[in-house]
């Protein structure tokens, strides 16, 4: 099988929770499984050494413009022309839409963007803000 991951996270500057765990994920996928190959996509050309890189496992950058149409356009697109047979996003949002015969699995680490501000504080920042709308749609 062919399977895409969405590494955006994992090549951040400073890496979080989410960028960790997609780093161990990547790593040890790669080195249990001889069978499989895997694509490796990222928003941007840094910190690329902390993917594992082998004859399977390859990264392929998809620059970033705006990140909802990253995600919600050019990595759909690209996961066709890569023929892959499964896209793993695991950053709790992914494509809304994706070519049928493509498997899609998504990892959700956190739903605090679903309680009401009651409990979750209204975010500060614009860009906090938007991202919230963003992962609730």
């Amino acid at each position: 099988m062919r399977i895409g991951i969405d590494c955006r996270f994992a090549v951040e500057a400073r890496p979080r929770g989410t960028g960790r765990y997609i780093e161990n994920l990547i790593e040890h996928l790669v080195r249990i499984d001889s069978d499989n190959e895997y694509i490796f996509y990222v928003h941007r050309a840094q910190n690329l050494e902390r993917l594992p890189l082998r004859p399977r496992a390859r990264v392929k950058v998809i620059p970033l413009h705006v990140y909802p149409v990253w995600e919600q356009m050019l990595l759909p697109v690209r996961a066709v022309a890569d023929d892959l047979d499964v896209l793993h996003c695991a950053g709790t949002t992914g494509p809304l839409v994706l070519a049928q015969n493509i498997g899609y699995v998504a990892t959700v680490h956190d739903v605090s963007f679903l309680l009401p501000e009651q409990i979750m504080p209204k975010p500060q920042l614009a860009y906090q803000r938007l991202g919230r709308l963003y992962r609730r749609w």
